[in-house]
């Protein structure tokens, strides 16, 4: 019991060293990137390394799930209201992109379609992850699609945002999903109510995911109607995403790693071409409603929507529009996602068997 213990004092210590690093880098999602990185480290040089429980994998994804609810504010719904024919084409043809790749990946590469599906809808990256766990889906490689295009979408906006920036800077303010409001003690006291309140809820209604997906509804209402005001302590948010990545990265060993590093062009050309699509999308979108073309390019970016708030906030860009589409479209994806994956897994069995029936014809 004590060497184990031993282990994870050690590799714990070293991965919040880094996330605390690539937090101070402002390296998209620091702390899970930087712990999924030692883990994979920590596997290789000891294969036969502790795992993640499934009650601490379990509580993880309900604190993920719960933040999700709670960060979404009855403040975004009036900007989404106002454009909202738009807003809804725009995010149906960002899903219907991701879809037709999810298609597409499995019969050029190894990747299997629960995989591709999962990996390539435009959630928040830690909550795709969280929602692959327990299905047919590779927890690894649907890892490693989420963050290689969120690395990619946060550099790619970067750049664009240098070239297309206002002259003028937004002025000081709050994000549509911030809030000035003080909280008290019963405000953090009522969370783990609402933790195991939407776990035990959401497979009382069989939500796929119930573990994510229950908490991040039940709060979603209780943030949406004024309950109470929900806040997590600072520290929870890091250490579910410290827990994650610990979970995802001693998946790794040294033939999955292989697997991944071939795959990896492969990815890094999807993804692109992924980026490069919804850009279209997004400038067809400002053209739409009046926005300028960074707002719309900004606003239909695939991931990375706290990321490219940040970025539209030092820019001149319409704030309160993109972080309410992608939010929204968060939302979408994220009540969606196991549906949708199942459809694609479906057509493309259905493909499959007629592919199969042709070659026995001929």
């Amino acid at each position: 019991m004590k060497p184990k213990l031993f282990w994870w004092a050690i590799v714990g210590a070293i991965a919040v060293g880094l996330g605390m690093g690539a937090r101070t880098l402002s390296i998209p999602g620091a702390w899970f990137v930087a712990t999924m990185m030692v883990a994979v480290v920590a596997g290789l040089v000891r294969p036969e390394h502790p795992r993640v429980g499934k009650p601490i994998l379990m509580g993880a994804q309900a604190i993920i799930g719960t933040m999700l609810g709670i960060s979404i504010r009855p403040g975004v719904f009036p900007h989404l209201l106002v454009h909202l024919p738009a807003i809804i084409g725009v995010i149906v043809f960002t899903i219907g992109i991701s879809l037709t790749t999810g298609m597409i990946l499995p019969r050029i590469s190894s990747i299997s379609r629960e995989t591709a599906a999962m990996g390539s809808l435009p959630g928040g990256a830690t909550a795709m992850i969280a929602l692959s766990i327990g299905t047919k889906a590779d927890t690894k490689i649907v890892a490693l699609m989420q963050y290689l295009r969120l690395i990619l979408v946060v550099l790619t906006a970067s750049l664009v945002a240098k070239f297309l920036a206002h002259h003028a800077v937004a002025a000081p303010g709050l994000f549509p999903g911030q809030s000035s409001l003080t909280h008290t003690w019963y405000d953090y006291a009522l969370m783990p109510l609402v933790i195991i309140g939407g776990v035990f809820g959401g497979r009382l209604i069989r939500l796929p995911t119930a573990t994510l997906l229950g908490p991040m509804f039940l709060g979603l209402v209780i943030s949406g109607f004024h309950l109470f005001r929900p806040v997590l302590p600072m520290w929870v948010p890091p250490l579910a995403y410290v827990i994650m990545g610990f979970y995802v990265g001693l998946l790794f060993d040294r033939k999955s790693l292989v697997h991944a590093g071939r795959l990896l062009p492969l990815l890094i050309i999807n993804a692109l071409v992924l980026i490069s699509l919804c850009a279209c999308a997004g400038l067809v979108f400002s053209w739409l409603i009046g926005a300028s073309p960074l707002s719309g390019y900004l606003a239909t970016s695939p991931g990375g929507g706290d990321t490219i708030s940040i970025i539209a906030f030092g820019c001149g860009a319409d704030v309160s529009l993109i972080f309410s589409v992608q939010i929204f479209r968060a939302v979408v994806i994220l009540f969606t996602g196991p549906y949708l994956a199942k459809a694609i897994l479906h057509i493309n069995r259905k493909q499959s068997i007629h592919e199969s029936v042709d070659n026995d014809l001929t």
